[in-house]
């Protein structure tokens, strides 16, 4: 792993391809700056670079306004890492991770515990489903953060009560790449990036980013899907109320095969008839 001490150096650095990139307050235009260490004020101390030239305008501001992190007043001495993450650093590379999911939950009340609920009920149904225990580890961890995109997107947009327009919905579309961006420095992260990517793909091939389609979709994937929508329908939006577990299920048999995999939608319909499951406030 390349690091350098002075952000200033990494500011100005030529990138491997040769071309000079364009100097904003925050860095570089390609890159992404993830906070890696914390002070005891908040304020990064050490931060590691990803590349991506998708980055969206202003995402580093949204990042800040989101969670409340921020750069120390002047950049002197900040610790900038490039390349794989050394194994030191990947526990609290994951923990910054789910701290962004819960910052992003907190943008409004009817979401407060979107991402704990959504991990839960996708641990639930893979267990159901006979897959492995680890497996089943890393498909709730990838519940977890599944949103984590959002962070670089405009608080007022998420929250927003009312139809986003055209340039709205975009942006937010975008936020399983950029999910996908933030989970790759860390090589625990590798095997469930997929299922991040591909958690709004839709069974009959109509979702997005890519417009995968049944079986081409991760399985991993088509249980996030189906948990997602299943917190989403039951905690309510500012502009839509909470659903009962009943209706919810309702719904997403009304979807199954469309927007998704009727064998997930089974499996959580029987979850929620069985009453086994216990859910109050992201707790079982």
């Amino acid at each position: 792993m390349k690091h350098t001490e002075a952000f200033d150096e990494f500011a100005n650095h030529r990138g491997e391809s040769g071309n000079q990139p364009q100097t904003t307050r925050f860095g570089t235009s390609q890159n992404i700056m993830i906070p890696v260490k914390l002070d005891k004020e908040n304020n990064v101390t050490h931060m590691f670079v990803v590349n991506y030239e998708g980055f969206p305008e202003n995402g580093l501001e949204n990042f800040f306004d989101i969670t409340g992190i921020r750069f120390r007043e002047g950049l002197a001495g900040m610790t900038v890492y490039q390349g794989p993450l050394e194994y030191s650093l990947l526990k609290g590379y994951i923990g910054t991770l789910l701290k962004i999911a819960r910052s992003i939950d907190q943008c409004e009340q009817h979401t407060r515990f979107h991402s704990t609920r959504t991990g839960l009920w996708a641990l639930k149904i893979a267990q159901s489903l006979g897959l492995d225990s680890q497996e089943v580890e890393s498909i709730s961890l990838a519940g977890k953060i599944h949103d984590i995109g959002k962070v670089f997107i405009p608080k007022s947009i998420l929250t927003k009560p009312a139809s986003l327009k055209a340039e709205e919905w975009d942006l937010v579309k975008q936020h399983p790449i950029l999910g996908s961006v933030l989970m790759k420095p860390s090589q625990e992260l590798k095997s469930i990036i997929p299922y991040v990517k591909a958690h709004h793909e839709n069974f009959d091939g109509s979702g997005y980013p890519a417009g995968l389609a049944g079986e081409e979709i991760p399985l991993g994937a088509r249980i996030l899907t189906v948990a997602d929508a299943f917190t989403t329908i039951t905690e309510g939006r500012v502009y839509k109320k909470a659903a009962t577990f009943r209706n919810a299920i309702t719904e997403l048999v009304r979807c199954s095969g469309k927007q998704f995999d009727p064998l997930i939608v089974s499996t959580i319909e029987k979850l929620v008839i069985s009453g086994d499951v216990r859910d109050w406030m992201g707790r079982w």
